[in-house]
């Protein structure tokens, strides 16, 4: 009688290893899966971060634009016109629109009324004040050559509802703000 050897179809080894793969295949899954989610965390931040400079950067020319304004309008800035509160509807007459021949006092409350109406529309929640440092506080109603005037924008720059505050702390409640500190 003969004996007939039969090869073996595999190590036992190899065959205990055979499910391996699919839990290897799994592990990678996960791996890549939270690094996917990490590189789309760095774009939403970096999205963010680009919104905000933008926002910034459209506040430093609003802020620049009135500093620009007042140095223009040298009369109205000396006779303080500028740091009195922004009307909330067009001054008539409308100086810029209207074309007519306006003093130092109606050219300054139209130069306002434009800059705070462009604020709310560049910006989210945008509004803006002046406030001016007099050299001679005897005389309040005269601004003397070499006053500095503090220009502020504020707006929601997270855009959250939780925004209540109006002051420039830094808090979460408050406004994101920017100041721009000029002599005209």
């Amino acid at each position: 009688m003969k004996t007939v050897l039969r090869k073996s179809t595999g190590s036992p080894s190899a065959r205990l290893s055979a499910g391996f793969t699919i839990i290897e295949v799994a592990i990678a899954m996960l791996v890549l899966s939270v690094g996917l989610l990490g590189v789309a965390g760095l774009q939403a931040t970096g999205m963010q971060s680009t919104y905000q400079s933008h926002q910034r950067s459209v506040a430093m020319a609003q802020a620049r634009d009135l500093a620009d304004r007042m140095r223009a309008n040298l009369a109205g800035t000396r006779a303080a016109e500028y740091v009195k509160t922004i009307p909330a509807a067009p001054p008539s007459p409308d100086c810029e629109s209207s074309g007519s021949a306006c003093d130092a006092a109606q050219l300054a409350k139209s130069d306002l009324y434009n800059w705070d109406s462009m604020n709310e529309q560049l910006l989210p929640s945008g509004q803006g004040s002046v406030t001016c440092t007099d050299i001679d506080p005897g005389t309040p109603a005269v601004l003397e050559s070499g006053t500095a005037c503090l220009v502020t924008l504020r707006w929601d720059g997270d855009r959250t509802p939780a925004t209540t505050g109006t002051g420039c702390s830094g808090s979460s409640s408050d406004l994101t703000c920017l100041r721009l500190r000029f002599i005209p």
